[in-house]
């Protein structure tokens, strides 16, 4: 089994959500299927670990109504950046995201994302048990899968390989992409390690995958709570 660290950090103070201060004002939460963090369906519905974090934020915003949505990454970036008022936890924080939204203190810590691929299709780019993701773009022979919107804590070496023909962005959740690694439709993806160890668990089929440590990704990172201006 995966090991992993996930630390809950619920000292958030409100601090990010000083300017939505108009009482009983609604707050609609983008939300997305994407288990273990959301479950949207099934015995374990609305027992994922976003769900746990977003009831206690709730709670703590009592002066507020809530509603959710569902939405993906990309669809919320897309609508924040029209200006509709949603909210939605696990973002990580940069400049460009900064211009558009307004960030809570940290609400959880997470370890950085890894690379997933089958064993048979590692090579030389794998060093003392890492890699590096620049040089992994740049491999003419892999066909890489990003969900769109995710930053993945490495949104800028992303952007800049981002018309590489071998890199290719998707809507599509992590395990639909899990799914597609399985069947050799793509030859690697990224992915945290809370999220690889549950895909790697729920699936029963055995296929060699390892994870790989990368080497630009720093140690951890913090996922806010945002809010679009």
């Amino acid at each position: 089994m995966h090991k992993f660290v996930f630390l809950m950090f619920f000292f958030f103070l409100i601090g990010g959500f000083s300017q939505l201060s108009r009482a009983k004002e609604k707050i609609t939460w983008a939300t997305h299927d994407t288990p273990p963090f959301y479950i949207l369906s099934g015995v374990y519905q609305g027992k994922g670990i976003d769900q746990g974090i977003l009831q206690i934020l709730q709670n703590k915003l009592e002066a507020y109504d809530h509603e959710t949505v569902k939405m993906g990454y990309s669809a919320f970036l897309h609508e924040a950046g029209y200006g509709k008022k949603l909210c939605m936890l696990s973002l990580f924080k940069s400049k460009e995201r900064q211009k558009i939204l307004y960030f809570s203190n940290p609400v959880m810590l997470y370890l950085s994302p890894q690379v997933l691929m089958k064993a048979d299709k590692v090579g030389n780019f794998v060093e003392n048990g890492t890699l590096s993701l620049a040089e992994l773009f740049n491999q003419p022979n892999l066909r890489g899968a990003l969900q769109e919107g995710r930053g993945y804590s490495l949104g800028k070496l992303i952007r800049e390989n981002r018309q590489n023909s071998n890199l290719s962005f998707y809507t599509l959740n992590s395990s639909r992409l899990f799914s597609w690694l399985q069947a050799d439709k793509i030859d690697y993806m990224l992915e945290s390690p809370v999220m690889t160890s549950y895909l790697i668990r729920r699936k029963s089929q055995k296929d060699n995958i390892v994870s790989i440590p990368i080497q630009e990704a720093p140690n951890y990172q913090f996922g806010y709570a945002g809010c679009v201006k």
